[in-house]
């Protein structure tokens, strides 16, 4: 999930020359087919001190005379403009902790945060009613999955000297970035693959298993693109027929269901 860094449109000319000195030196690639009516349109390298999942897309609005950059993190971008390059490379030996999300896309139960070492995933639960009306749309679960998220990485016992820390995209996980970042730990945004997607995932699976009794969570990064509407419909018929009070009908798409 993305956020909006509003400029003047007076800016534009500063902040495309600065990603365009950032592009030059190698942190930054264009993006291919950038979004309609967009004017510029950047992201990370695959192998770079920026993260190929991050990314700045410029919309000027003329009539409000305002730049609009869509950005995974407005901190990178800021940095780019003030071109401080070194802070973006990752400290030198600091171990890493990893935070990462599942079920967030998924209309049943809550959602998990894990948080892995490299050697050890520890999982905390937010609970299905910060996904129900009005506490989701109030975004209750934001400061839910920080709290929950916080306890989990706080048992690693890490300090800003001796850590660093890695956490996925998404909306979810903002709130917990920058808490993380006010207590002074430098956080980058980035994919998060291994052990802990994989874990988290199959903890996941158990966990609506528990809530259920039956076997309807799916890995969307596993399961073939075709099947992804199927296995989502059979999951919410499953929590319409038998137990409502599991789906997360904050969702406006879900609010028919609402109890």
């Amino acid at each position: 999930m993305s956020e909006s860094v509003v400029y003047p449109s007076t800016q534009l000319a500063t902040v495309q020359s600065a990603l365009h000195d950032a592009q030059r030196a190698g942190l930054l690639v264009p993006v291919n087919n950038p979004p309609d009516y967009s004017c510029f349109a950047f992201k990370g390298t695959p192998d770079g001190s920026i993260s190929k999942k991050w990314n700045a897309i410029g919309y000027l609005k003329h009539k409000k005379n305002r730049l609009s950059v869509v950005t995974v993190d407005p901190l990178i971008l800021d940095r780019l403009i003030k071109r401080d390059y070194h802070s973006l490379t990752p400290s030198p030996g600091k171990s890493v902790l990893s935070i990462d999300d599942s079920g967030t896309g998924f209309p049943l139960g809550g959602v998990l945060v894990g948080v892995s070492n490299g050697k050890t995933v520890k999982t905390g639960t937010v609970k299905t009613e910060f996904f129900h009306h009005p506490a989701h749309v109030e975004q209750r679960y934001l400061e839910e999955y920080t709290r929950v998220g916080l306890e989990v990485f706080e048992s690693f016992n890490p300090t800003p000297a001796t850590h660093r820390v890695e956490i996925c995209t998404g909306h979810i996980n903002t709130h917990i970035r920058e808490t993380i970042r006010k207590l002074g730990y430098e956080v980058r945004v980035t994919e998060i693959k291994g052990q802990l997607q994989s874990q988290l995932e199959v903890q996941h699976a158990e966990y609506i298993r528990e809530l259920t009794s039956e076997t309807l969570y799916f890995d969307p990064k596993e399961a073939q693109a075709h099947t992804l509407g199927t296995l989502y419909h059979y999951a919410l018929n499953w929590g319409i027929h038998h137990n409502k009070s599991l789906l997360k009908s904050g969702w406006g798409a879900l609010s028919q269901y609402r109890e």
